[in-house]
């Protein structure tokens, strides 16, 4: 997720704009490249037209006017497959996010929270319902899954109690393909 303020979005030169608005796009999206240049110039386009609300989607992002801020998501059409958490192994879910096991329990697995998986973790925790996560992100955060139940929510602080020490056991890390800077991303 990216929040952006419009205006300087806006009032930048177009190719420092399209170039940094389309590596958010790369960033968000888990694309291994920036869309193309003429397909990012129409969309800041129609955002410049589109007034105080709308969305539209490019590079498998959501991206939707909030007044002065644009909210870039991976749209939920576009999320990969659960896949499965291997003990001492390293995998890549949705181009994101690296997930790290130490020991994990039998069946494990990381994919999207999802409407309904949302919708289960707020009746066991209502006060999540106040999340800063938007709505429209929500569904599309990595959710560690044990069969369908929902075992753990890192990105939103969520936990089932009976099986807090096999989420702790598991490292969930946004780490996309194309980092916003050309630096990248690194532990420290």
């Amino acid at each position: 997720i990216a929040r952006l303020s419009r205006r300087p979005l806006m009032m930048a030169p177009d190719d420092v704009g399209h170039r940094a608005f389309g590596r958010v796009l790369a960033c968000v999206g888990g694309a291994i490249h920036v869309p193309a240049a003429k397909k990012v110039a129409r969309l800041l386009e129609a955002v410049r037209r589109m007034g105080d609300t709308g969305s539209r989607t490019l590079g498998g992002c959501r991206v939707i006017v909030e007044r002065e801020w644009l909210l870039v998501c991976r749209g939920s059409r576009h999320v990969a497959a659960p896949v499965a958490v291997v003990a001492g192994s390293t995998v890549r879910w949705d181009n994101r996010f690296r997930v790290t096991a130490a020991r994990p329990g039998q069946g494990l697995r990381v994919g999207s929270l999802g409407r309904q998986g949302w919708s289960d973790v707020v009746t066991i925790r209502p006060d999540l319902k106040n999340s800063i996560v938007p709505p429209t992100a929500r569904s599309t955060l990595p959710a560690l899954m044990d069969g369908d139940e929902i075992v753990a929510v890192p990105h939103i602080g969520y936990v089932r109690n009976d099986r807090g020490s096999d989420a702790q056991r598991v490292d969930i890390r946004f780490w996309p393909r194309m980092a916003l800077s050309p630096i990248g991303f690194f532990l420290a």
